[in-house]
């Protein structure tokens, strides 16, 4: 799996990277965290790049394997949770968080910040990736780290754990 969340998605080469996974047979399931709305001058220029880039991803989900959430946060009065986040983790072996968005110009002029970590086979690593990855759904989804642990734990899909654990209130939502 990959899972990501960013406040943009508009990076050309990892919109071709994540599309050509999506392709394969064998691929991973993708999903990715994206703020819903943003600001009329934002909207209409990265929105318009976030767009096109979604529908070309979904585009190449052939075997059903791609999903795109935005958090819901009930009792804002009209406003939505703005997603700032640029976070990365595969197959719970690999995480990146860091000051670079999934643009174009800040994955090439804002990685300054950005710290990778990779397993290497060790477990306790990967221990640790999983609880940060079960600790952000459980904040998205309004359960706690167990639970969002548990359930991709026992549906052994990223998806279907998530899923399973949407519901009214805090949630994510297509």
């Amino acid at each position: 799996f990959i899972y990501i969340e960013n406040q943009y998605l508009s990076s050309f080469s990892v919109g071709k990277a994540l599309a050509e996974s999506l392709r394969q047979s064998e691929g991973p399931e993708i999903v990715i965290v994206l703020r819903v709305d943003s600001d009329w001058l934002e909207e209409a220029t990265m929105g318009a790049l976030r767009a096109r880039m979604l529908s070309h991803l979904r585009e190449a989900d052939v075997y059903g394997r791609l999903r795109v959430y935005y958090p819901e946060v009930p009792g804002l009065d009209g406003e939505v949770l703005n997603v700032h986040a640029k976070v990365m983790i595969a197959d719970g072996t690999f995480v990146r968080i860091g000051s670079s968005n999934l643009s174009n110009r800040s994955m090439g002029v804002d990685t300054e910040c950005d710290l990778a970590f990779e397993s290497s086979g060790k477990k306790y690593i990967e221990n640790g990736i999983f609880a940060f990855q079960s600790r952000l759904l459980g904040e998205h989804l309004g359960v706690t780290t167990d639970e969002a642990f548990h359930s991709i734990e026992n549906e052994k899909s990223l998806i279907r754990g998530i899923e399973r654990l949407k519901g009214p209130g805090k949630t994510l939502l297509p």
